[in-house]
C-alpha cells in the first residue's frame, strides 16, 4: 500500500470511530443541535441584513440584534401561545368531564338536528355509548395535559442546559457560518463550483421549509383565531392552536378542525357562527397559502407534499415534537443528495455546473 494511501486509510479508521464515540457522547443533545442548526439557517438572512446597516459595524451587536429580534418575534409569542393553549385546554377538558356539564343534554340536542336531515331520519343513535366514548378520550386527554406541564416543571433544568446550548450554537455559527463553510470545503471531495450550489441548496430549502411550513401554519391559524372570536367560539385561543398544529399537514390542513366545528354550530342552532367559522376558512383563510407560498418558497425549494408528510409523522414517531422540525431537514437533504448525484454524477458526461443563488425571502 503506498505510504499517502496507508495514512489516508488509517485516519479515515480513526476518524470514524470517533465520529461514533462523539455520537454516543452528544446523543441526549442531538435533538437540540440540530434544531439549532437549523434556527442558524433560518435567522442567517436575518444576521446578514443587520451586519449590513451601517450602524453596525462589529459581527458580535449583528448577532446579538438577530438573537433579539428571534425572541421578540417568536420565541414570546410562541411561549405565551403554548401556555394560554395548555391553560385553556385542561379548562376545556374539566368542563366536559365535570360531573356538573350535562353532556348528555348536548348530545340530545345536537342528535334531535341530525335527526332532521332526511338520511339520518331513521337512524338509532345509543346516546349513553356515544357519551362515554367520548368522555373516555378527554379524560385521557385532560391527564396527557396535566403529565406535560408536570414534565415541564420537572425537566427545567434540562430546558436551561438545551437553552444554554442553543443560544451558544447561535453565538457561535452566526457570525461564523460562512468561514466555517470555507474552512471544511476541503474535507469533501466535490468540485468546489458543485459544492457550492449543493450546500447552498439545501440551506435554501430548509430555510423555505421553514418558511413554507411553520411561517404559513401559524399566519393562517392565527387569522382562523380571528374568525373564532368573531363567531364567539369558547376557547377560542385553544383552537387556534390546535389550528396551527393541523395547518402544518398539506392538503387537508385546517378543514379538518373548521369544517367539523362550523357543521356542528349550525346543526346545534348557532347558525351565523357557524356561517362565519366556514366563509371565514373557505372565503379567507384557505387562500392564505395561495397568496404567501410563491412569495416565501422559490421554485427551487419544493419538497413533494407526501415526503413532507412522510418526514414529519417520521419525525414526531422517532423523537417527539421535535422531530417536526428535523424529520423535515433530514429528507431536504435526502432529496437533495438525490438531485445532486441525478444531476451531476448519475451520466458519464462532465457535469455541466449552474449555481443556485441563494435568495432571501425574509
Amino acid at each position: 500500500m503506498p505510504p499517502l494511501l496507508r495514512r489516508r486509510t488509517f485516519f479515515g479508521v480513526l476518524f470514524l470511530i470517533i465520529i461514533v464515540m462523539v455520537l454516543v457522547l452528544i446523543r441526549p443533545y442531538i435533538s437540540i443541535i440540530l434544531f439549532s442548526l437549523t434556527m442558524v439557517i433560518v435567522l442567517r438572512p436575518i444576521y446578514s441584513f443587520i451586519y449590513s446597516l451601517k450602524w453596525v459595524k462589529r459581527k458580535g451587536l449583528a448577532t446579538f440584534l438577530t438573537i433579539v429580534a428571534f425572541v421578540l418575534i417568536i420565541a414570546i409569542p410562541v411561549t405565551i401561545l403554548v401556555l394560554v393553549t395548555v391553560s385553556q385546554g385542561k379548562q376545556l377538558v374539566n368542563d366536559i368531564t365535570a360531573s356538573g356539564f350535562v353532556l348528555e343534554d348536548y348530545l340530545n340536542n345536537l342528535i334531535i338536528e341530525i335527526r332532521r336531515i332526511e338520511i339520518f331520519a331513521n337512524y338509532e343513535f345509543d346516546q349513553v355509548a356515544f357519551s362515554e366514548d367520548i368522555r373516555e378520550p378527554l379524560r385521557n386527554v385532560a391527564n396527557w395535559l396535566v403529565t406535560t406541564v408536570i414534565s415541564i416543571g420537572t425537566s427545567f433544568p434540562t430546558l436551561l442546559i438545551n437553552l444554554f446550548l442553543f443560544l451558544g450554537f447561535l453565538i457561535t455559527l452566526l457570525p461564523a457560518l460562512d468561514d466555517i463553510n470555507r474552512r471544511e470545503r476541503d474535507l469533501i471531495p466535490l468540485e468546489s463550483p458543485i459544492l457550492d450550489t449543493y450546500l447552498t441548496k439545501i440551506q435554501l430549502m430548509i430555510r423555505s421549509m421553514f418558511l413554507g411550513i411553520f411561517v404559513i401554519s401559524i399566519v393562517q391559524g392565527l387569522a382562523m383565531g380571528v374568525f373564532y372570536i368573531l363567531a364567539g367560539v369558547p376557547y377560542a385561543v385553544f383552537w387556534t392552536a390546535i389550528s396551527i398544529a393541523f395547518s402544518i399537514l398539506p392538503l387537508v390542513g385546517i378543514s379538518l378542525i373548521a369544517l367539523p366545528m362550523g357543521i356542528i354550530l349550525i346543526l346545534t342552532g348557532n347558525i351565523t357562527s357557524g356561517i362565519i367559522v366556514l366563509v371565514g376558512f373557505y372565503g379567507f383563510v384557505n387562500w392564505i397559502d395561495n397568496l404567501l407560498r410563491p412569495k416565501l418558497v422559490p421554485k427551487g425549494a419544493y419538497l413533494h407534499p407526501m415526503l413532507l408528510i412522510l418526514s414529519v409523522l417520521g419525525g414526531l414517531a422517532f423523537s417527539g415534537l421535535s422531530g417536526v422540525i428535523y424529520g423535515p431537514v433530514i429528507m431536504i437533504i435526502f432529496v437533495t443528495t438525490i438531485d445532486m448525484y441525478r444531476e451531476y454524477y448519475a451520466s458519464e458526461r462532465e457535469p455541466e455546473i449552474e449555481y443556485v443563488e441563494e435568495t432571501n425571502p425574509t
